[in-house]
Formats: C-alpha cells, sequence, structure tokens
C-alpha cells in the first residue's frame, strides 16, 4: 500500500505528469510502427550497356515495404571523368508505369543522352528517388561495374581525386 500511497501523492502534486506518462508510451508505439511499416527499396543488378548504338543501363527494383510506392522518371549520376574531374547528368527511366508494389521486383531501363560516357566514368553514384520514403543509392566503381559500401566508395574516390591512385593497377 505504500507504493499506490507514493504514486498518488507523486501525480497529485502535478497531475500533467500523468498526461505525460500515458501519452509518452503512445509516443513510443507511434516511433516504433514508423520504423516497422517504413518503405524500404532494394536495387539489384544494375548494369551499364555502353556497347551498343544507345548509351542505358538497366536494374531491378523491389519494395520491400507494406505500401505501394513508385520511381521517379529522373535518376541522378555524379562520376568523375579519366580527368578527375566530376560530371553530373540525369538518366530517363523508359516508360510511365514506375509503380513499385511491396514484395514484387520489377526490371527497368533508363537511357543515358551521352553517347557511350559511362565507358569513361570513374565511381559512379547513381541516385534514385520515390515519392514515397528515402532516397536510395548505388556506389559503382567504373567500367567493370564492381559495387562498392559508401564507406570503400568514399575512401577509394577521394585516392583517385586527389592523388591519381587507381584501384585496379598496382604499384
Amino acid at each position: 500500500m505504500d507504493i499506490l500511497n507514493a504514486i498518488w501523492e507523486y501525480f497529485k502534486k502535478d497531475p500533467h505528469k500523468l498526461l505525460l506518462w500515458v501519452g509518452g508510451s503512445g509516443g513510443v508505439l507511434y516511433w516504433i510502427n514508423l520504423y516497422r511499416f517504413r518503405t524500404r527499396i532494394e536495387i539489384r543488378d544494375l548494369q551499364e550497356h555502353f556497347f551498343s548504338n544507345d548509351c542505358y543501363i538497366s536494374f531491378e527494383a523491389e519494395n520491400l515495404g507494406n505500401a505501394q510506392t513508385s520511381i521517379l522518371p529522373e535518376i541522378k549520376i555524379k562520376a568523375l571523368t579519366h580527368k578527375r574531374v566530376s560530371f553530373t547528368c540525369p538518366i530517363n527511366i523508359e516508360g510511365t508505369d514506375r509503380i513499385l508494389s511491396p514484395c514484387f521486383p520489377k526490371q527497368f531501363r533508363a537511357i543515358l543522352n551521352y553517347d557511350n560516357i559511362l565507358l569513361s566514368l570513374f565511381y559512379k553514384q547513381y541516385s534514385f528517388g520515390f515519392t514515397r520514403g528515402f532516397s536510395k543509392r548505388v556506389y559503382i566503381q567504373s567500367a567493370n561495374g564492381k559495387m562498392l559500401s559508401w564507406y570503400n566508395f568514399l575512401r577509394e574516390k577521394t585516392l583517385f581525386k586527389f592523388f591519381g591512385k587507381h584501384p585496379w593497377v598496382k604499384r
């Protein structure tokens, strides 16, 4: 009974604390549900095609969340040229059917307006935007198509940009 009296006295001094305790637990549940039901997008099998007449990329996107989303029609690419100068351009996705249903992978093709520019770019960062959820970035080293984590991408890009160190040339 002493515990119940102590609780009663605690809330009797300031009744607004009761609202904080009840609302606080609901707030925690709100943030947990936001995390559980977030929109997650996975980009797989990104391939660059630069040996044909048109320069394009193909990739597979899958929505791992519970709500339907759509991929934005423009993909942004940031890269370095062979002279270690920054290059930025948009890539447009073909077609108008860009809806990503939950747990259903879909193939896409995006056309680049520059002829065979992908072959001469190093450390490419593809930024995909979506109508729901956060943007997704894919990091590729060079024309060999090696995908990197963001840490290795940043480290190797810095070594290449400032020191001219090529990771594929052993010195």
